[in-house]
């Protein structure tokens, strides 16, 4: 099956820093956005670059503001009620020969996702799950009880001295926490992709 990917036929356009050191563009930002962005070369690489690739930076500048919406009523999967064997059963069974007779790689992926969906399905039990957490990934226990306890003082300021002084000074370490609790989040990031990087 021959896979053919042409920029022309879709709404995407190419963007690139430079040429590389052999005077070849090797290295190209594929996005569908025109204005708001800037294309750089990245200082401070995740991966050591070569001289055949340039590492980008891409900055997106977005005028929309985003809105969240919640939804704390979610289908997951119950893996724990599967039927594993009539699952890898299926998987074994199922007819994938259709999928050599698609001449574009999105409708072959298509139709294999459209067998894993329904073999899913037929075998692993959906359930309802609350989404309860409302704290950023990156929070720790101990920052959600300390912001438990700013709201306590908060709420109890305006009657005496000592909670609006209690309430200042939790404030001040709380914001420590954060910013010490994310750096420490990006830099695992970080480390995980050097790590998965290199082992490719």
């Amino acid at each position: 099956m021959q896979v053919t990917f042409p920029v022309a036929q879709t709404t995407l356009c190419s963007h690139s820093h430079g040429d590389s050191k052999n005077n070849r563009t090797l290295d190209l930002i594929l996005i569908n956005v025109k204005n708001n962005i800037e294309i750089l070369k990245d200082n401070y690489p995740l991966v050591k670059p070569d001289i055949h690739h340039l590492v980008l930076n891409l900055n997106l500048k977005v005028k929309n503001q985003l809105t969240y919406v919640r939804n704390d009523h979610v289908l997951k999967y119950n893996f724990k009620r599967a039927d594993f064997l009539k699952l890898y059963t299926m998987y074994r069974d199922a007819d994938y020969s259709a999928l050599g007779a698609f001449n574009r790689v999105e409708c072959a992926t298509d139709y294999f996702y459209q067998i894993v969906d329904f073999v899913f399905k037929e075998n692993v039990p959906l359930v309802k799950s609350h989404i309860r957490k409302k704290y950023p990934c990156w929070f720790t226990n101990e920052i959600i009880r300390t912001i438990k306890l700013k709201y306590f003082y908060r709420k109890r300021m305006k009657n005496s001295e000592y909670n609006k002084l209690m309430f200042c000074e939790i404030r001040k370490k709380l914001k420590s926490m954060i910013r010490k609790a994310y750096n420490n989040y990006i830099i695992e990031i970080e480390e995980n992709i050097k790590y998965y990087t290199r082992s490719l």
